[in-house]
């Protein structure tokens, strides 16, 4: 069953960088949203060119991403459904994943503030 979200939540923002296999450096702005027990529960993606073929892939992604989220899988569980090396996808789902568990271990979230992610510096995965 879809996990019911409150109207007003609390979120975070990321910028998360991926390199493609030719190279080059894509820069993202991820806002990951949670739920009342601070579990991710949504995401959403920006800084692709609006109309572009990469806006309406990743769009999809990320509602796919949120919906998976909200009947039961957790970030770990979709880092952990993703190919190797990650693609652009699973590079968002490791920065959620990297930010829920400080968000847990540290208690420190980026609530109101931005977190930079590379791929090159991939977030912690020990929890």
């Amino acid at each position: 069953m879809r996990t019911k979200l409150r109207e007003r939540r609390f979120c975070a923002n990321l910028n998360v960088s991926y390199r493609m296999f030719n190279g080059k450096e894509i820069k993202l702005a991820v806002t990951v949203g949670y739920d009342d027990q601070w579990n991710a529960k949504e995401v959403f993606c920006a800084d692709f060119k609006s109309g572009s073929d990469n806006q309406a892939l990743v769009m999809d992604a990320c509602i796919l991403l949120s919906r998976l989220l909200q009947h039961g899988d957790t970030p770990q569980d979709l880092v952990n459904s993703m190919c190797s090396p990650l693609s652009l996808i699973g590079t968002i789902c490791e920065a959620i994943l990297g930010e829920q568990q400080r968000c847990i271990q540290d208690g420190q979230c980026s609530i109101g503030f931005d977190r930079r992610i590379s791929s090159d510096e991939s977030p912690p995965m020990d929890a």
